[in-house]
Protein backbone atom coordinates (compact mmCIF):
# COMPACT_ATOMS: atom_id res chain seq x y z
CA UNK A 1 0.00 0.00 0.00
CA UNK A 2 1.11 3.63 -0.90
CA UNK A 3 2.20 5.69 1.84
CA UNK A 4 -0.26 8.61 2.43
CA UNK A 5 1.86 11.41 0.77
CA UNK A 6 2.84 9.05 -2.36
CA UNK A 7 -0.45 9.01 -3.70
CA UNK A 8 -2.13 11.12 -6.42
CA UNK A 9 -4.20 14.24 -5.20
CA UNK A 10 -5.67 17.46 -6.59
CA UNK A 11 -3.79 20.69 -6.52
CA UNK A 12 -3.21 21.82 -3.20
CA UNK A 13 -0.85 21.68 -0.12
CA UNK A 14 -0.35 20.16 3.22
CA UNK A 15 -1.82 21.87 6.63
CA UNK A 16 -1.57 21.64 10.50
CA UNK A 17 -4.97 21.70 11.95
CA UNK A 18 -5.17 22.56 16.24
CA UNK A 19 -7.42 20.18 17.83
CA UNK A 20 -9.78 20.12 20.83
CA UNK A 21 -7.74 17.67 23.82
CA UNK A 22 -8.00 14.20 22.66
CA UNK A 23 -10.14 14.84 19.87
CA UNK A 24 -8.08 14.41 17.54
CA UNK A 25 -9.59 10.94 15.59
CA UNK A 26 -12.90 12.54 15.81
CA UNK A 27 -11.68 15.72 13.77
CA UNK A 28 -10.02 13.78 11.44
CA UNK A 29 -13.41 11.81 11.02
CA UNK A 30 -15.07 14.84 9.92
CA UNK A 31 -12.54 16.18 7.97
CA UNK A 32 -12.61 13.28 5.74
CA UNK A 33 -16.43 12.66 5.74
CA UNK A 34 -17.72 15.96 5.60
CA UNK A 35 -15.19 18.15 3.71
CA UNK A 36 -13.90 14.76 1.59
CA UNK A 37 -10.02 15.76 2.69
CA UNK A 38 -7.28 13.84 2.73
CA UNK A 39 -6.42 13.86 6.38
CA UNK A 40 -2.77 12.02 8.51
CA UNK A 41 -2.75 11.26 11.90
CA UNK A 42 0.10 9.80 12.89
CA UNK A 43 -0.28 7.36 15.39
CA UNK A 44 2.04 5.43 17.19
CA UNK A 45 2.09 2.49 19.43
CA UNK A 46 2.53 3.04 23.48
CA UNK A 47 2.17 1.05 26.66
CA UNK A 48 -0.63 2.63 29.48
CA UNK A 49 -1.44 0.78 32.35
CA UNK A 50 0.28 -2.51 31.24
CA UNK A 51 -1.73 -2.45 27.96
CA UNK A 52 -0.04 -1.38 24.30
CA UNK A 53 -2.24 1.12 22.42
CA UNK A 54 -2.32 3.59 19.56
CA UNK A 55 -1.72 7.14 20.42
CA UNK A 56 -1.14 10.61 18.38
CA UNK A 57 2.49 10.87 18.14
CA UNK A 58 1.70 14.82 18.33
CA UNK A 59 -1.13 15.02 20.99
CA UNK A 60 -3.56 17.90 19.33
CA UNK A 61 -2.29 17.77 15.71
CA UNK A 62 -2.95 16.09 12.47
CA UNK A 63 -2.15 17.21 8.82
CA UNK A 64 -5.15 17.81 5.94
CA UNK A 65 -4.30 18.11 2.77
CA UNK A 66 -6.56 21.07 1.06
CA UNK A 67 -6.75 23.76 -1.81
CA UNK A 68 -7.65 26.49 0.19
CA UNK A 69 -8.88 27.82 -2.81
CA UNK A 70 -11.54 25.07 -3.42
CA UNK A 71 -12.40 24.49 0.99
CA UNK A 72 -13.18 27.31 2.69
CA UNK A 73 -11.16 27.82 5.81
CA UNK A 74 -13.99 28.47 8.02
CA UNK A 75 -15.04 24.90 7.27
CA UNK A 76 -12.45 23.79 8.69
CA UNK A 77 -12.45 25.56 11.76
CA UNK A 78 -16.06 24.76 12.07
CA UNK A 79 -15.27 21.29 11.93
CA UNK A 80 -16.15 18.76 15.26
CA UNK A 81 -12.98 18.54 17.28
CA UNK A 82 -11.05 20.76 15.07
CA UNK A 83 -10.19 24.18 17.09
CA UNK A 84 -8.36 26.03 13.66
CA UNK A 85 -6.13 25.65 10.93
CA UNK A 86 -2.63 26.54 12.33
CA UNK A 87 -1.27 29.81 10.90
CA UNK A 88 1.31 32.66 11.26
CA UNK A 89 -0.04 35.86 11.38
CA UNK A 90 -3.01 34.82 9.01
CA UNK A 91 -1.13 32.51 7.18
CA UNK A 92 -2.20 28.97 6.40
CA UNK A 93 1.43 27.65 7.51
CA UNK A 94 2.14 25.03 4.70
CA UNK A 95 4.23 21.98 5.43
CA UNK A 96 6.20 20.50 2.58
CA UNK A 97 5.69 17.17 1.38
CA UNK A 98 9.23 15.78 2.93
CA UNK A 99 8.16 16.76 6.23
CA UNK A 100 4.75 14.35 5.83
CA UNK A 101 7.21 11.34 4.33
CA UNK A 102 9.72 11.89 7.08
CA UNK A 103 7.00 11.93 9.88
CA UNK A 104 5.28 8.81 7.92
CA UNK A 105 9.10 6.64 7.67
CA UNK A 106 9.41 7.58 11.52
CA UNK A 107 5.89 5.99 12.44
CA UNK A 108 6.46 3.22 10.36
CA UNK A 109 9.75 2.70 12.16
CA UNK A 110 8.62 3.10 15.65
CA UNK A 111 5.89 1.03 15.03
CA UNK A 112 7.86 -1.82 13.71
CA UNK A 113 10.41 -1.36 16.81
CA UNK A 114 7.67 -2.24 18.85
CA UNK A 115 6.19 1.29 19.79
CA UNK A 116 8.11 4.51 21.80
CA UNK A 117 11.36 3.46 23.58
CA UNK A 118 12.00 4.48 27.14
CA UNK A 119 14.26 7.39 28.11
CA UNK A 120 15.92 8.90 31.13
CA UNK A 121 15.68 12.68 30.11
CA UNK A 122 14.78 15.22 32.56
CA UNK A 123 13.11 18.55 32.42
CA UNK A 124 15.96 21.43 31.56
CA UNK A 125 17.88 19.10 29.89
CA UNK A 126 19.40 20.03 27.00
CA UNK A 127 19.19 18.01 24.27
CA UNK A 128 19.81 18.34 19.99
CA UNK A 129 17.50 16.91 17.47
CA UNK A 130 19.45 13.89 15.29
CA UNK A 131 17.63 13.17 12.82
CA UNK A 132 14.21 14.23 11.17
CA UNK A 133 12.86 17.14 9.66
CA UNK A 134 14.67 19.62 12.54
CA UNK A 135 18.10 17.62 12.60
CA UNK A 136 20.85 19.35 14.15
CA UNK A 137 18.66 21.68 16.10
CA UNK A 138 19.42 22.42 19.90
CA UNK A 139 16.16 22.04 22.18
CA UNK A 140 15.43 22.13 25.85
CA UNK A 141 13.48 19.13 27.14
CA UNK A 142 10.58 19.89 28.48
CA UNK A 143 8.60 16.85 29.14
CA UNK A 144 6.92 14.13 30.43
CA UNK A 145 8.81 11.98 32.86
CA UNK A 146 7.53 8.51 32.30
CA UNK A 147 8.79 6.50 29.89
CA UNK A 148 7.66 5.40 26.65
CA UNK A 149 5.34 8.53 26.26
CA UNK A 150 5.79 11.29 23.30
CA UNK A 151 7.74 14.15 24.67
CA UNK A 152 7.98 17.84 24.56
CA UNK A 153 10.83 20.30 23.73
CA UNK A 154 11.62 24.01 23.54
CA UNK A 155 12.83 25.04 19.70
CA UNK A 156 13.55 28.05 18.13
CA UNK A 157 11.92 28.69 14.92
CA UNK A 158 11.59 31.57 13.10
CA UNK A 159 13.23 34.03 15.58
CA UNK A 160 11.02 32.90 18.60
CA UNK A 161 10.70 29.77 21.22
CA UNK A 162 8.32 27.10 19.88
CA UNK A 163 7.24 24.00 22.39
CA UNK A 164 6.98 20.84 19.88
CA UNK A 165 5.91 17.43 20.51
CA UNK A 166 8.10 14.60 19.10
CA UNK A 167 9.60 11.01 19.32
CA UNK A 168 12.12 10.76 22.29
CA UNK A 169 13.98 8.47 19.84
CA UNK A 170 15.27 11.10 17.78
CA UNK A 171 16.74 12.95 20.87
CA UNK A 172 20.49 12.90 21.70
CA UNK A 173 22.08 14.73 24.84
CA UNK A 174 24.31 17.55 23.41
CA UNK A 175 27.13 17.58 26.32
CA UNK A 176 26.69 20.77 27.91
CA UNK A 177 25.76 21.45 31.72
CA UNK A 178 21.49 21.36 32.43
CA UNK A 179 19.80 24.56 31.67
CA UNK A 180 17.26 26.42 33.58
CA UNK A 181 18.76 26.12 36.85
CA UNK A 182 18.67 29.46 39.30
CA UNK A 183 21.21 31.56 39.68
CA UNK A 184 22.76 31.52 42.71
CA UNK A 185 25.31 33.19 44.80
CA UNK A 186 28.46 32.05 46.83
CA UNK A 187 29.04 32.20 50.23
CA UNK A 188 32.07 34.10 50.36
CA UNK A 189 32.30 37.10 48.57
CA UNK A 190 28.39 37.29 46.91
CA UNK A 191 29.89 37.11 43.21
CA UNK A 192 26.81 35.79 41.01
CA UNK A 193 27.49 32.10 39.23
CA UNK A 194 25.70 32.14 35.88
CA UNK A 195 24.71 29.30 34.59
CA UNK A 196 23.88 28.35 31.12
CA UNK A 197 21.65 31.09 29.11
CA UNK A 198 18.29 29.32 28.69
CA UNK A 199 17.46 31.03 25.42
CA UNK A 200 18.57 28.62 22.44
CA UNK A 201 20.73 29.85 19.59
Amino acid sequence: MDRISDTQRPLGHWYVVHCQPLRELQAANGLTTRLGLTVYLPEVIRRFRGHMQRAALFPRYLFIYANLQEVALSTINSTIGVVRLVTFGDIPQIVPPSIIATIEERVEYINAQGGLPMHSFRPGDRVQIKNGPFSGLEAIFQGPMKSSERVRILIELLGRPNEIAVNVDVLERDGAPQVFQRERRTRGNGRIIKNHNSELT
